[in-house]
């Protein structure tokens, strides 16, 4: 399947798809994905539709959020003496747990959005 050149409309419904929360930390970065032709993002869109695909990658930038639960879970695990280092693992496993439940609603939100896609107008 060939690739869909990026319009104005197309990148503007992709933007409208990042929540409150989404767009002060991946707007920047999901614009510039949106603006390239030549990224894998335009590969997915004629069988999955701007809103899914961009929900898909949306889905993998909160994944990186979602390590930090490991490096928190390290710096818990170390047993360390200073309070200070036990807090900054704590706040890490907090923050990389909300990072991987976010993910997750995106997958579901761009399953739903597939779906709906593939399914066509009715």
């Amino acid at each position: 399947m060939q690739p869909m050149a990026p319009t104005e409309e197309l990148i503007a419904q992709g933007l409208s798809t990042l929540t409150r929360l989404d767009r002060p930390l991946w707007a920047k970065r999901m614009e510039r994905v949106l603006r390239n032709p030549k990224s894998t993002l335009w590969i997915h869109v004629p069988k999955d539709g701007i809103t899914a695909s961009t929900l898909g990658l949306l889905s993998r930038l909160w994944l990186f959020v979602a390590w930090s639960f490991l490096i928190g879970l390290v710096l818990v695990d170390l047993d360390a003496r200073i309070p200070l280092v036990t807090g900054l693992g704590w706040f890490l496993i907090a923050l990389g747990t909300i990072g991987f439940l976010i993910a997750v609603s995106r997958v579901i939100k761009a399953s739903t959005a597939r779906r709906a896609w593939r399914r066509g107008p009715r």
